[in-house]
């Protein structure tokens, strides 16, 4: 589709085979439903200590088909300054690699975020002011997301980290499912322009 204006989410977690992995075939799953795809929003992911090379484990990819993702050519990759550069939107496993990318690339502050802490941001939030194109509200999210911090929120310690699932049990990975899912979904929401009822 030609003059199409594109986005490029980048989704981050330790070792690009569980939770980013997941959370970006999900993203790009969801988004695809709902009628945008990877020409006009592309999803990404990354690792700070990236096992390279390396497909989903079997228990990300059992999950991430449970809730309608596909694992099918998955492979791991490292993060670099170049992918956080490149991304419009970087969203991460937990507020530690969020401080990893920006330690990494500084000028990716404002657009980089916890996907827990999106998702905690935006629920609730007035997202009519997201128009145009699926790739400008991805664009405007970074700024909207910053302001919405503003405002006094109480957290616990660790509450916008996603659960590491690596090594640990079926129990764990769906644990892990249930935290990334709905925040996938609020993410796709604001992209897509939808209204609750239509989810």
């Amino acid at each position: 589709m030609s003059g199409v204006v594109s986005a490029n989410i980048l989704v981050v977690c330790t070792g690009n085979i569980c939770r980013s992995p997941l959370a970006e075939r999900l993203l790009s799953a969801r988004l695809q439903a709902a009628g945008i795809g990877c020409d006009q929003v592309s999803v990404r992911s990354a690792g700070t200590r990236a096992l390279v090379g390396e497909s989903m484990t079997e228990g990300a990819a059992a999950e991430l088909e449970s809730v309608g993702g596909d694992p099918l050519g998955f492979v791991s990759q490292q993060l670099t300054a170049e992918l956080v550069r490149s991304a419009d939107l970087v969203v991460t496993a937990t507020l530690d690699h969020r401080r990893e990318v920006v330690t990494l690339y500084p000028e990716a502050l404002r657009r980089s975020f916890a996907l827990l802490e999106v998702a905690r941001l935006l629920d609730g939030a007035d997202i009519s002011m997201f128009d145009g194109l699926p790739a400008e509200r991805v664009r405007g999210l970074g700024a909207f997301v910053a302001r919405q911090r503003q405002f006094p929120v109480v957290t616990n310690p660790g509450e916008d980290d996603v659960v590491d699932p690596f090594s640990r049990s079926r129990e764990a990975y769906v644990a892990t499912t249930r935290q990334i899912a709905p925040a996938v979904q609020a993410l796709v929401r604001v992209i897509a322009a939808q209204d609750r009822a239509e989810l």
